[in-house]
């Protein structure tokens, strides 16, 4: 009989064992979260705009340690124009003196209009490096047409 009870001891002290370990992992895994989340809060955040009405490249610059939230970009021709395929941005960080490519798209004009459009909003905010950087939207095919772009970043955005 002892030996049952012992048994039923074992038992109820190896439950109560996982239990714990069970809510010490939710514990664990609930504040990596929290902290996580805190990572990626929103910022105050400022924008850059450049908008040119016949023009084959635009461009804006951004401040040292910006991290990149969302970028839009768009490119209109009253008229159909040769090699209006495509549009490309793409981001440089400047690293000692040198623009360095750390994000590059392409995107297709809609085909009924002469209009491409594009825009994107980053989870994990881009960083830009202590040196600045600036991104250009170039048109592939070397048309001149109507050019927008515009960022939005939080600026001084250091780990």
């Amino acid at each position: 009989m002892q030996l049952i009870k012992h048994s039923c001891g074992i038992y109820i002290v190896c439950i109560l064992v996982c239990i714990l370990v069970i809510v010490t992992g939710i514990v664990i895994v609930c504040c990596d979260r929290q902290a996580d989340s805190q990572d990626r809060a929103f910022c105050p955040a400022d924008s850059v705009t450049s908008e040119l009405p016949d023009s084959v490249l635009t461009s804006v610059n951004l401040p040292p340690n910006a991290c990149i939230t969302k970028i839009r970009a768009s490119v209109t021709t009253s008229e159909a124009a040769p090699g209006f395929d495509f549009v490309s941005v793409t981001v440089f960080s400047i690293v000692e003196g040198v623009g360095q490519r750390i994000y590059v798209t392409d995107y297709p004009k809609d085909p009924d209009i002469s209009v491409a459009a594009f825009e994107t909003d980053f989870i994990y905010p881009l960083r830009i490096g202590p040196e600045g950087g600036f991104i250009f939207l170039t048109n592939k095919g070397s048309f001149r047409a109507y050019q927008e772009l515009t960022v939005v970043y939080c600026p001084d955005c250091v780990e």
